[in-house]
Parts: structure tokens; C-alpha cells; sequence
């Protein structure tokens, strides 16, 4: 009877084990960030590029990155462009990249196989956040092992009639929305409730347009340090004087309190852990680990009565960090939406980086004025320059922010490096704190 029952029980946590593999094996399967690209690109006027050639341009760099080519790819996430709008952007995107082109596609039976599971992710400024993150669901719950995120956008050589017209097309037309520009007037509205209630002061967030500037002069890609440069001469960052005889668009915010208008494109590919090894990625430390995720959302313009509820920043926040199994004071590099700086300042304190993110920018700011500024952590957001000073096509910039934290990671930013970095979280926003999405980036271990 004890041996009968002995096998007896083996056989159930065989069985057990074997359900507990089958249910929950693929949620558990790590996801790795093996290539990451972006490009930006001044507003042109003349030789306008196509939305499409500026994905194919990041996407193909991309697989060229980590060794892998299109018949690779097995799900695509595309994002819309406010540029060219219109229904099911992943699937055009993935028609235009060719991953639906050719019976030559076959699985190791030698079966046809379709193309990729392709989807289109729309959250706005935080599209490319969101998207890894499905990307991560789709190697983690449909079994998957390559999925390509990708999306570009040429709002930088649209004409301001035309870019503004687009980008209103639903916060102008509410009810109690707001006059255009609607959408800087919606946060000049959530500045001004952070004065009244936290006491948010101009000089402050102007002071945070002069640390991304401090830091985008320190790269030579950004449209910043494009602009400013003269020959045979460093790139300065913006004084608070220059920052105070900026025009104004509303009561609170300045021309240079806007995110840099551009054209770019950004991707982003992902695999499962088990890919990766096999294909030796992960060895050759290519590869970082998508450790953690999280998302909130709230209103899609800020109502008379704004209210902390209204914003979700917060709450992705804890969710990332919950997940990834770390804290604040883990994570090196911070690569926080910038649209305009209250969106800076807020995620700075939703991330835990401080209590007042206005008393915490004046320090930084001073230091910087100091010149006890050679170790870029001293602030340690953005070091490429954010949308205020990198550059920002719409829905593409928290791509950028990818790519900086895969940098810092790999301890590679000529110029900006943060010193033993090993976690980055990237954080997305769009609309006016409608939509926010977050990851966590670490050095993937074996």
C-alpha cells in the first residue's frame, strides 16, 4: 500500500508539474531586447521622405544589428503616424517592409507558414512602450520568438496649420475640450494646477528644459546640438536668461518649452530567451532583458477640475517596479517624457527621483551652472535630450529613450555615460496624461 501509494503520488505531481508547465511555462519565458534603432531628422521642406522608407531604414539596421533578417520576424506591431493616418498601420507597415512577401516562408516541417502576427498599438507619446510590451505578450502567451515594433513620422516638415489641424482632431472637437494649440493649452492647464497646488515656480520648469539641454549637447545627433553648433566650438547648453526671452504660446509655456518637432523613425526587436541563446545574442551581450512593465491611463484632456486621479504615471510606475523586483534607487538611467516640462516634472516624482521635482531641478540645475557636472548622473534622465532637445516626431520619441537606456546598459554613450548602470526604466506619454506606459530594461544574465 506505501509503495502503491508513494507512485501514486508521484504520478499526481508529474501531472501537476506538467499543468503548471503547460499554463504558466510561457508566461515565464524571459524576453530579451536584442536590436534597438532610431533616427531623427531636421524638418525639411524640400526632399520630404516618406513615412515608410524612414521605417524600413531603422527596421533593416535593426535586423542588421543582431544578425537576423526579415523571414526571422514572426510578429509585428506597428504604431500610426500623424503624418498619414489611417486603419491597421502594423499591417501596412509589415506589407511595406515585405513580411508578407514570398511562399518561400516555411516552418522546419517545410510547411507554408503565414507572415507575422502583425498588430497596431495607438496610446499616442506612448505607443512604443506599449508596444514592447505587447510585443512581450506575444512571446510570452502566443509563442512567439522574434517580434519586430517599429513606427516613424515626418511631423517636423508638416506646416503648423496642418500639424496643429491633425493633432487636434479630438481634443478640439470636445465639448469642454480646449482652444487651440488644444493640446499645449492642456498642459499649460496641468502646469498651472502643479503651481497652485505644489507650488511649481517658472523659473523651475524652465530650468528643466536646460538640463535636457545640457545633456543633448553632448550628442551629436540631436537636432540641440545640430542647431547650436559652431565650428571648432562646444555645444552650450541653454542659459535660464536665454530660456526667459523665449516667446510665449500660452500663459505658462514658451516656444522653447515645446517638444522639438522632427521627422525620425524608431524599432525595436525582441525574442524570447531560449532565441536569443540559440542564436547566440544573448552571449555576445547584445541582448538586455524587458524585466518589467506597467500601465495607467486617465482622461483625454485635463477637465476643469483636475484631480491626482486624472493621472496614471504613478500607477505604471509601481507596476513596473513590482514586476522587474526593484526599486528607484536600483535603476541608472531614466528615460522620462518630456512633451512639455511638467510632463518631466511629474515623472520624476511618479518615479520616486523626488518628493518636489522643482526643488529637486533647482539643485541640479545649479550644479550644473557650477560646472560639478563631469559624471552625467548628477541628473540622470534623458542623456540623449529628450523631445525638448533630441528631437520628437509625434508617437516616435519614446523609441529614442529605448535606445539611450540599451546604451547606458551596454555602458557605451560616448560623453554621457552612467557610470554602472544596470537598470533604465523608459516611460511613455501621450495624449495629456492620458496614456502611460512604462518598462524596465536590465542587463540580461544567463
Amino acid at each position: 500500500r506505501r509503495a502503491l501509494l508513494s507512485v501514486s503520488l508521484c504520478i499526481i505531481i508529474w501531472f501537476c508539474d506538467e499543468v503548471v508547465c503547460l499554463r504558466l511555462g510561457p508566461m515565464n519565458r524571459r524576453v530579451f531586447v536584442v536590436a534597438a534603432e532610431g533616427l531623427v531628422l531636421p524638418p525639411s521642406k524640400e526632399a520630404i521622405p516618406k513615412v515608410t522608407s524612414l521605417v524600413k531604414r531603422v527596421f533593416d539596421r535593426s535586423l542588421a544589428d543582431c544578425g537576423l533578417s526579415a523571414h526571422d520576424v514572426q510578429g509585428f506591431v506597428g504604431i500610426p503616424a500623424l503624418s498619414e493616418l489611417r486603419f491597421l498601420e502594423g499591417h501596412y507597415q509589415a506589407t511595406k517592409l515585405g513580411l508578407f512577401d514570398g511562399n518561400e516562408r516555411k516552418d522546419d516541417d517545410d510547411a507554408y507558414r503565414p507572415g507575422p502576427t502583425t498588430r497596431t498599438v495607438d496610446t499616442c507619446g506612448a505607443s512604443p512602450v506599449t508596444a514592447i510590451l505587447e510585443a512581450r505578450r506575444m512571446i510570452q502567451h502566443e509563442g512567439l520568438d522574434v517580434v519586430a515594433v517599429a513606427a516613424g513620422d515626418i511631423v517636423g516638415s508638416m506646416s503648423s496649420r496642418d500639424f496643429l489641424k491633425k493633432a487636434e482632431t479630438t481634443t478640439g472637437d470636445a465639448d469642454d475640450g480646449l482652444e487651440s494649440p488644444a493640446i499645449v493649452r492642456g498642459y499649460d492647464k496641468v502646469t498651472a494646477y502643479q503651481r497652485d497646488r505644489f507650488g511649481l515656480t517658472r523659473d523651475q520648469a524652465r530650468m528643466a528644459v536646460a538640463l535636457e539641454s545640457y545633456h543633448a549637447a553632448r550628442q551629436p545627433d540631436s537636432l540641440f546640438a545640430r542647431w547650436r553648433r559652431r565650428a571648432d566650438e562646444p555645444v552650450e547648453p541653454y542659459s535660464l536668461e536665454e530660456l526667459e526671452r523665449a516667446p510665449m504660446v500660452t500663459d505658462l509655456i514658451s516656444v522653447k518649452e515645446c517638444a522639438w518637432r522632427a521627422d525620425g523613425a524608431g524599432c525595436v526587436i525582441l525574442t524570447s530567451e531560449d532565441f536569443a541563446t540559440k542564436r547566440g545574442l544573448a552571449e555576445a551581450g547584445g541582448a538586455v532583458a524587458l524585466a518589467g512593465g506597467g500601465e495607467g491611463s486617465g482622461p483625454l484632456y485635463p477637465k476643469s477640475d483636475i484631480s491626482e486621479s486624472h493621472f496614471g504615471t504613478a500607477a505604471a510606475m509601481k507596476a513596473a517596479y513590482s514586476e522587474a523586483g526593484i526599486s528607484v534607487s536600483d535603476v541608472g538611467f531614466f528615460g522620462l517624457y518630456d512633451c512639455f516640462p511638467i510632463c518631466l516634472l511629474r515623472a520624476v516624482e511618479a518615479a520616486g527621483l523626488a518628493d518636489d521635482a522643482g526643488t529637486y531641478v533647482e539643485a541640479q540645475y545649479a550644479r550644473m551652472r557650477q560646472g560639478d557636472t563631469d559624471d552625467p548622473s548628477f541628473f540622470p534622465i534623458n542623456t540623449h535630450g529628450g523631445l525638448l532637445c533630441y528631437g520628437a516626431p509625434f508617437a516616435v520619441p519614446a523609441f529614442y529613450s529605448i535606445v539611450e537606456a540599451i546604451r547606458q546598459l551596454h555602458g557605451n554613450p560616448a560623453g554621457r555615460k552612467i557610470p554602472h548602470c544596470k537598470h533604465a526604466l523608459v516611460y511613455g506619454n501621450g495624449g495629456v496624461f492620458s496614456s502611460s506606459a512604462v518598462a524596465i530594461l536590465s542587463r540580461a544574465t544567463m
